[in-house]
């Protein structure tokens, strides 16, 4: 068989510097995106759950991109009400499903930031960690429109 490597999902870039107030906030970061294109989804990952479709069944994909995209805003609060609080438990459990999550889906990028997140909960050294969860923000803000146009193809 001959497969070519996957096409990239456009990413939107973040150009905005954050300042220390909105460090301190739980921000909703849309107007820090602006379009420069790269990779933010792997195609192989998407690819590979449509390989799972049964004949008759409601798509699989949409089913779990629509879950994905109803459960992290919500998942997004958890892990930064659990930073404020310092607690490392709940920090590296909310933070191992949000990467379980994004690595399923293909947005490697974002798992990688909540895979450290994760281990910074596993270590109990969270210092500096609301600065990876505001970069975790934006960088899930970037890829809700290529999911979204991924359900749309399904």
């Amino acid at each position: 068989m001959n497969h070519k490597p996957p096409t990239p999902v456009s990413k939107t870039t973040d150009t905005t510097e954050t300042t220390q107030n909105e460090k301190n906030d739980y921000p909703h970061r849309e107007n820090q995106i602006d379009n420069s294109r790269e990779e933010l989804i792997n195609r192989f990952a998407l690819e590979k759950i449509r390989a799972l479709q049964i004949e008759g069944a409601p798509d699989i994909l949409s089913s779990i991109i629509g879950l994905y995209l109803k459960d992290t805003p919500g998942q997004l609060k958890k892990l930064y009400q659990a930073l404020r609080a310092d607690d490392a438990v709940e920090v590296r459990s909310v933070a191992h499903n949000l990467k379980t999550s994004c690595s399923n889906l293909g947005a490697l990028s974002l798992s990688s930031l909540f895979k450290e997140i994760e281990h910074r909960g596993h270590t109990n050294s969270l210092r500096g960690t609301l600065q990876l969860l505001a970069r975790a923000e934006i960088e899930s803000l970037k890829i809700i429109e290529p999911l979204r146009a991924e359900m749309t193809n399904s």
